[in-house]
């Protein structure tokens, strides 16, 4: 059985609380076990951060020159609980995902609950970039799943 730690970063940033964030991540890496996506034991960093970081973040590593609303980068390989035991980082930029509420029609907490869990089912090995329909499909089936069942956070 995996042992998870959950480091916060940024949490000024946010709407959620510690708790909410710590009560998501556990759902969500619990949901992926069930579905046979197993992480190593280790720690899982959440990051809130500005849109000028993001923007450099975003361009950085996937070569796109504007905040996104979160990135994830996963830190699992055969050498990751020896070397490292960060096995994941998820970066949300709040600014950013609360500016698409309209858009998606939800409010600032719900949007980042959703990009929370989005970015962890990523972590999770879930796809739906460059991906076949189905594979993108499976993510999206997961993500409103879990997007139900944490909602009530609100």
């Amino acid at each position: 059985m995996s042992i998870y730690e959950i480091d916060l970063i940024g949490s000024e940033f946010s709407l959620l609380s510690e708790s909410k964030v710590k009560t998501i991540v556990n759902k969500v890496l619990s949901f992926s076990v069930a579905e046979g996506r197993v992480l190593p034991s280790g720690i899982v960093e959440v990051c809130f951060v500005e849109p000028v970081l993001m923007k450099k973040l975003n361009f950085e590593y996937r070569g796109k020159d504007y905040a996104t609303d979160v990135l994830t980068f996963s830190f699992c390989d055969e050498l990751a609980p020896v070397l490292n035991p960060l096995i994941g980082q998820i970066i949300l930029c709040p600014e950013v995902g609360h500016a698409q509420c309209t858009q998606f029609g939800t409010t600032p907490i719900k949007e980042e609950i959703r990009l929370l869990i989005h970015g962890l089912l990523h972590l999770c090995g879930f796809e739906h970039e460059d991906v076949s329909s189905e594979v993108a499909r499976e993510m999206e089936l997961a993500e409103d799943t879990l997007f139900e069942e944490l909602k009530s956070l609100t």
